[in-house]
Order: structure tokens, then sequence, then C-alpha cells
């Protein structure tokens, strides 16, 4: 036997020794074999693999290095390079011997499939749906090829694209779990929660310890306001992973939904503030160091999504000033609120576009943009580089992102940089972090000057409110406090922000306050079942009577602005104020009484009611916020001057979205002139 045939022989030894799963004598078989005769590229080959599979990654890549100075253009030992590199987050290599690989054999479905792989990592997801659509025009039945291509066309913003392929990958395999989950996700953003359902639970049918789908299964219950089952699925997660964080934070924001202090307290204490999403964050942290450190880290997870994809220039002049609004113009808080914004723009000096991503059976105020604005384009089919793309093309010079870390966004537009300009507002309410924002639109009591160098931003501040104000036309109705179970006698306390508003400092407040009330009640928003068990127990122990609480219900806009005027006395939850709610409660002549916070959240309230003109109801500690509310509650003259003079300045510049509009076009004018005119 000479040396080749010794060494064949070796190899041949090795290759049973690494079925059986003995990697450690396989690697000495095939050491013996590259000593025997060192030109046999198959001991290089399997040495590589016996290397990785002991954990050596250095060693195999040695391995298969030395197998390709012998075959270099063997395209399975140039695959399993590229594999390791993938391995070890090595993209850019990864992806080099992949191409290597798939050029000498173009129908070569594992190398182009794990090229399709490095690309997603790389988030280029337009090279990694090209690579994909190949793997399925040469092997149309490969279901991993289907899956992976609907997260790469998801991962776009395009998950109603993507369901068709995570379909396709479940018809050719249907036990393959990351299809199902793969699917429930796309419908899920699609807000199709039912549906969405299903499929989470025959993923986990399928793997049942599947920690992803089961921490789906507990989202998607929560958004269909099953918190109990979504507590649930959360807690069986958390028996899988006790320390996971998206675990935990969705787990202390259904407490808090629920308004079970307890637990609230317990997961606050479990849960680094680090870990938690932006605006999960500063609901409960008022540290606008931690709020910037959280912000910045999710933008950064965006920026990388856009680092492969082409730049974007901007070297036009228009003639008018074009101005782009980035939104799903469906969202009722913040679309009650801009309705009037667009409709007041100066024609002679702007061009307005709507660039919207959401359903076209919108409703009322999508089809009222639509009337308002010079072009309203619908995105809602075009992934994130085509919409960049489209906006670039547009020639828009502001481009003002409405969403912000909110549900349903499209922040990788935004990172694209489609636009000169960027601005941020009112969509969320703190700073993104991100340096794809110039600007936010802000006013000096929601962030005054001091909290500059804690946003990424920098500030536009409107001469009186942030908010814009669109005043609501609805058709009033006739009700009474009896048609809501309020008493006929006695002053009436309102709260009706969502009960994730109330953190248990503000209701034991709350408490106080109606307990030094005599025949005072509290009206509260029913946000859900549990929320209302939790406050009424909560009651008891602060020795309150729980039929004191009562909870409206959810109705319709027009009713829900004519049963506000009811209440005497709005009291702001503000740790997190209210917004949208304290502007529509001021509009309706109820006096909102606030606490000035730290942050922009905390603070939302305070500027609103600073400019509806009532600063005696702008508390600057919590006993200053008790103890005013119960002098306007035994004091009915001092009462009623109030409520006078807040219905006195409805028609103020607080309520004037005329006014708002030709403010904030000063700004536009001034941001596109300091603008610079090339990129």
């Amino acid at each position: 036997m000479n040396n080749s045939e010794l060494s064949d022989q070796f190899v041949r030894e090795g290759v049973v020794y690494l079925n059986n799963k003995d990697f450690t004598t396989a690697r000495q078989k095939f050491k013996d074999a590259a000593s025997a005769h060192p030109g046999n590229v198959d001991a290089f080959y399997n040495l590589g693999a016996a290397e990785l599979y002991l954990g050596n990654t250095l060693a195999a890549i040695k391995a298969y290095q030395d197998a390709l100075k012998i075959a270099p253009t063997d395209y399975e030992v140039l695959y399993n390079l590229g594999t390791v590199y993938l391995g070890t987050g090595e993209l850019e290599n990864a992806i080099t011997y992949f191409k290597k690989s798939v050029e000498i054999n173009p129908y070569y479905v594992n190398a182009l499939n794990n090229l399709g792989v490095a690309y997603q990592y790389l988030n280029d997801f337009e090279s990694s749906t090209k690579t994909y659509e190949e793997v399925i025009r040469i092997k149309d039945d490969d279901f991993i090829a289907y899956n992976n291509l609907g997260v790469s066309i998801s991962k776009q913003g395009l998950p109603a694209r993507s369901v068709l392929y995570f379909q396709k990958a479940i018809d050719i395999n249907s036990n393959y779990e990351d299809a199902y989950n793969n699917l429930g996700n796309a419908l899920q953003q699609l807000g199709s929660y039912k549906e969405a359902l299903e499929f989470y639970k025959r993923a986990l049918e399928i793997k049942p310890d599947y920690l992803e789908a089961l921490i789906n299964i507990a989202s998607d219950y929560q958004e269909l306001g099953d918190l109990g089952n979504s507590v649930t699925n959360y807690e069986k997660a958390l028996e899988i992973d006790p320390n996971n964080p998206q675990t935990l934070s969705h787990l202390l924001h259904i407490y808090q939904q629920i308004c079970d202090f307890s637990k609230v307290n317990e997961y606050k204490t479990r849960l680094k503030t680090k870990n938690l999403d932006p605006l999960i964050n500063i609901m409960y942290s008022d540290n606008l160091e931690d709020n910037l450190e959280v912000a910045k880290a999710w933008s950064a997870d965006v920026v990388a999504k856009t680092r492969a994809l082409e730049k974007f220039k901007y070297n036009w002049k228009n003639k008018k000033i074009k101005i782009g609004y980035l939104n799903n113009f469906q969202d009722k808080p913040v679309g009650y609120l801009i309705k009037d914004l667009f409709k007041n723009h100066n024609r002679k000096k702007f061009e307005i576009y709507a660039f919207s991503y959401g359903s076209a059976a919108g409703g009322d105020l999508r089809e009222q943009v639509a009337k308002d604005v010079d072009h309203f384009i619908d995105i809602a089919n075009l992934n994130n580089q085509e919409t960049a793309r489209l906006i670039n093309d547009k020639q828009i010079d502001i481009l003002i992102d409405l969403k912000g870390y909110t549900k349903g966004q499209r922040m990788e537009v935004m990172a694209r940089r489609p636009a000169r300009v960027q601005v941020t507002y009112l969509g969320f309410p703190g700073t993104t972090g991100a340096g794809f924002f110039d600007y936010i639109i802000t006013d000096k009591i929601l962030t005054p000057p001091v909290m500059a160098k804690f946003f990424s931003e920098k500030f536009l501040y409107m001469p009186g409110c942030y908010q814009i104000y669109s005043a609501p036309h609805y058709q009033k109705l006739k009700v009474s406090r009896a048609d809501y179970n309020l008493p006929r006698k006695g002053v009436i306390f309102s709260s009706l922000n969502q009960t994730v508003k109330i953190d248990e400092e503000l209701f034991k407040s709350f408490m106080r306050i109606i307990k030094a009330v005599p025949g005072s009640v509290l009206w509260l928003h029913g946000s859900n079942a549990l929320a209302i068990q939790n406050l009424r127990a909560s009651a008891v122990t602060e020795n309150i009577d729980p039929d004191r609480l009562i909870f409206a219900d959810s109705v319709g806009f027009d009713e829900h602005l004519s049963r506000i005027p009811l209440a005497d006395i709005a009291l702001d939850p503000y740790a997190y104020s209210g917004g949208a709610t304290t502007a529509h409660t001021l509009w309706c002549g109820v006096p909102v009484l606030t606490k000035t916070g730290k942050h922009y959240l905390s603070r939302m309230s305070t500027s609103l009611v600073t400019n509806a003109g009532l600063k005696e109801c702008i508390c600057k500690t919590k006993k200053e916020y008790e103890e005013i509310a119960i002098e306007l509650a035994i004091n009915p003259v001092k009462l009623k001057r109030l409520k006078s003079k807040l219905i006195n300045n409805r028609y103020k510049p607080m309520f004037n979205p005329g006014k708002f509009v030709k403010d904030l076009e000063k700004h536009l004018e001034t941001i596109h002139e300091l603008a610079p005119r090339h990129a």
C-alpha cells in the first residue's frame, strides 16, 4: 500500500469515527491521512469538519485553507469555509467564500442559501432577497429558502408580501415551525391578530419549547386585549429563559396596564432599564441620561440595517419648499390632533406631501389628509428602501416623521436619510437618540434648554404649545350623569386616560383626594376588566369604598367628547401625562390639574395647561397637587371661575391650528435655509 492509498484508508476510517461522533479519534485519523499524503484534499476537508465539531474554529479555518491550497476550485470547501466565517460573525469573509463557491457551481443551493443568510445578518435585505429568489429558481421546493425570502421581504417593511412565501414554505413542509412563527409575525404586523395566533400555536405544537413562539402568543393575546392569557404565556416563556429582557419588559407593561402594583414593583426590580425599548423606558424612568442612552442603542440598530445601502444626494433647488409627512394617517390619538395641520400650510411657499403606509381603509382621517395635501402617496406596498428612494426622487426638502418608536413605525425609512432635513414630531414623546433626525418640534415648557444635552435632535421651539390642536367637529349629544352611573350630586374627579398611566403613587394620591372630599367620586377609564378589579381592590386597601370608583366604557368620539364635561375636575396622571386626552378635556371646559415632571413624557400636560391659560392648575409637588384638587372641590365659586376662564381661552393660540402652522412654517423656512445644498 503506497502513501496515497494509506492516506485514503485513514480518511475512510476517520469518516466512520466522525459519523459515530467520536470527533477526537476522527481528527487524529484525518491528521494521519494528511501526514501520509499532504496532497489529499479529503484529509484536510474532513479535518476541518472534525475540528469544527470539537469547537476549534481557528483550527477548522486552517484545515479548510490548507484544502484550498490543494484544490482552490473545490466549491464544497469554499462553502464550508464560508459557513465557519458565518458562524464567527465575520460576514464579509463569509460572503467572499460563498460567492466563490457559487461562481464555480452556480447551482449549489447550500452556498446560495447561506449567502442569503449572510446578507440578512448584514441587513442587506435587497441582496438577500435576490439570492433566495435564485435558490428557488434552481430548487423550487426549498422550503428554507421560501421562509428566508419571506423574512427578507418582511424586514423591508412589506409583511403583506411576505405572507405568500411563508405559506409556500408550509405547503412544502407542514412541520416547519419557523415558517408558522414567521407567518404569525407577518399577520400580526398586518393587524390580523386572531389569525396570527393560530399559526403561533401551530409552531408551538411542533416545538413545545419554542421561546419566540411563546413570546409571540403572549404578545398577540395582549393585542387582542386578553391580558390574562397574555400573562400566562409570558410566564411560561420565563420558565424557559428567566432573564429574557423582552419577556420581562412585556410583563412589566401588562402588569402596569392591569394596575397590579405589587407585580409592577417586582418586575421593575428584576429588569434593568437598559433592556427596555425606548417607549417603555420613558414610561418607567424620567432619568434623561438613561432615556437618551436607551434611545441611542435602538437607533443604532436601525442604522445598522441601512449601512450597505445607497446614499442619497440632495442637489436640487425647488421653487417651493417641499414638506413631506410620513405616517399611517389612521391612528386616532395623533390623527385627531393633526387633522387641520395640512390644510393650513401656505401653498405659495410650500408644497405638501403625505407618504402613507396605513391601510387604504384608513377612515376619515386618511380621506381628510388626502384632500388637504398637494400629493398623497400610498407607500404601503413599497419596502423601506423603495420608499426612501421615492421620497428622494420627489426632492423632499424637509421630511417630518409623526411616529417615532411607536407601533407601526417605519424608522428605517428615516434612517436612510432620503431628505435633506429630517424632523421628528408628536408621535414619540422623547428623544429618538438618532443621528438621522436633525430637529424635534417642541416648546420651552416641554423641553427647557437645560434638557438639550439629553436630546440627539436640535430643538425647534414653538412660541406657544408644542402640540397642534384641531378643534373637534363632532355631534354634541345630550348626556347626563345617570347615563354613566355617576352620582347626581357631589364632585366628580376624572382621569379618563388609559389605566397604563396609573401608578401606585398616583393612585394613592387619588384616594387621599376623594377621601378628603365627602361625596366625591373618581371617574376612570375602564381600560380592561383586570385593571378595574385591581383598582377596586387597591381602593379597599386605602380604606375607600370601591364603589366611589366609577369606570367609563370605551365609546365613540362624539359621545366621549359629549360626556367629558360631566366631570368637575380632571386629574392628570402626571408621571405619564395626558396628551390628546388633556387637550380634549381642556377644550371641553374641564380644568386639568397636573404636576410638572422631569422629562418630555411627564411635562406634556404642563405645556397644554399653561397654554390654555390655567397656570394655577400646575403643581410642583405631589402634596400641592392633592391640596389644590381638594381646594377646588370644596370651593365651587373658585372652580366655576376657573371653568369660565378656560372657556374664554378656548380660541386663544393653544386651540388655533392656523397660527400654529404659521409659526411652524417660520421654523421650516429657517432650517431649509440652514441646510447644506449638497450631500
